[in-house]
């Protein structure tokens, strides 16, 4: 194994020749890894940051290897597989006779100190690196105020459970398993006439299965060319709950409802986002979301979960087209969540269920009383409450 010097000496050789070889390797890089670094070498002006989620940007000094920020990789707490990584620096002075600093020892240590933070994250053997020297300096004033550093870009990694979830939704999305709640597939196959739909579905934990019947039904159903778009919420992402703002909680994602593909990656990166959290949701904001950023729909449906609550439900009034509400989970939580029944009533929409169509919400009056799998609910204030029976005394 060489040493840190050897490898100081290689890296010499090789900055000496890199405008010739644009790919060079550097073997054995530091005291802790047992690896070859082989990096693509580019000169820019100036680096210019991407815009992305999936990416920690490592900030050093001028002539120095110390991060000043290693907390940054613990931002995004996930687990993350690192596919690039951007070593960026300046290049001045532009002539070794001019070195103050032995730059061949300060790169060694640059990789180090990024290479020591990212040990938990695996092996480097199929990792890209570049290396990137800004030129638009010079001296070194100028050198000193541009970005040196790392930007380390990675690809989240789906934990265990979840990557269970996504290959049942796979298998759900191709017909290759049955469902046990079949609600959403059904009510779909009841109501052939609708047309030109948003489908808003919530993508938390439990709704999975449900959400895919959706597309399992879609996709056997291409050619009616029945839905306009495919929305996912996942009520604000990794937002922690005493941070959500009602209507700009967030999570809210679009796929192309005819390639199956793009809607299954889009499935997986709701889901990467998050879950939820809380047991409220945020409906509204993403039926709101789904009708102002869409033209020519006909039929607006949201696949729900009835055993949660509806975070924005004040918000409800904004709406002003039927909404059609498919509620998934009504064998565990057999009374009608109230939420559902409010943003039905006050769209002038329907709720559907696994046996049923209520339709007739809209015509209800203060005070009236309708029954749903066997439970009543008054109208109160725009809302359908739950009637708890009286309780009759037993005879001696």
């Amino acid at each position: 194994m060489k040493t840190v010097f050897e490898a100081d000496k290689v890296l010499a050789f090789h900055i000496a020749v890199i405008l010739i070889f644009p790919i060079f390797i550097l073997p054995n890089i530091g005291y802790a890894f047992n690896d070859t670094l082989r990096f693509n070498y580019l000169e820019i002006p100036k680096y210019e940051f991407q815009q992305s989620k999936y990416q920690s940007i490592f900030r050093m000094e001028y002539a120095q290897s110390a991060i000043k920020n290693p907390e940054a990789w613990l931002q995004d707490v996930r687990e993350k597989k690192i596919v690039e990584i951007d070593l960026i620096f300046t290049q001045y002075p532009r002539k070794k006779e001019d070195w103050r600093t032995n730059y061949d020892t300060l790169l060694t240590r640059r990789i180090n100190s990024v290479k020591e933070i990212l040990k938990e994250a695996g092996g480097t053997s199929d990792i890209k690196w570049n290396l990137i020297l800004q030129t638009a300096c010079e001296n070194e004033v100028q050198a000193k105020k541009m970005f040196h550093g790392a930007v380390v870009k990675y690809r989240p990694v789906l934990p265990k459970s979840l990557r269970a979830s996504l290959n049942n939704v796979r298998k759900i999305v191709t017909g290759r398993v049955d469902f046990e709640d079949s609600v959403v597939f059904k009510v779909f196959e009841r109501n052939p006439d609708w047309r030109d739909m948003l489908i808003i579905k919530d993508w938390t934990g439990s709704m999975y299965d449900y959400g895919a019947q959706a597309i399992l039904w879609h996709r056997l159903n291409m050619k009616k060319k029945a839905v306009k778009k495919l929305i996912f919420f996942n009520d604000g992402n990794l937002t922690e709950n005493s941070k959500k703002v009602i209507g700009e909680t967030g999570g809210i994602y679009t796929a192309k409802p005819y390639d199956i593909k793009d809607v299954i990656n889009v499935m997986r990166e709701v889901m990467l986002e998050g879950n939820g959290g809380d047991s409220e949701e945020n409906d509204v904001e993403a039926l709101l979301y789904a009708i102002n950023n869409s033209e020519d729909f006909n039929e607006v449906i949201l696949i729900a979960d009835n055993k949660s609550a509806v975070r924005d439900i004040s918000l409800a009034e904004n709406i002003d087209v039927p909404i059609r509400i498919i509620l998934c989970g009504t064998k565990e939580a057999p009374v009608i969540h109230p939420h559902y029944l409010k943003i039905a009533y006050a769209t002038g929409g329907s709720i559907h269920t696994l046996e049923k169509d209520i339709t007739d919400l809209k015509i209800k009056l203060e005070g009236e009383l309708i029954t749903v799998y066997g439970v009543e609910y008054k109208m109160k204030d725009g809302y359908f409450i739950p009637v708890k029976p009286k309780k009759t005394e037993g005879k001696l």
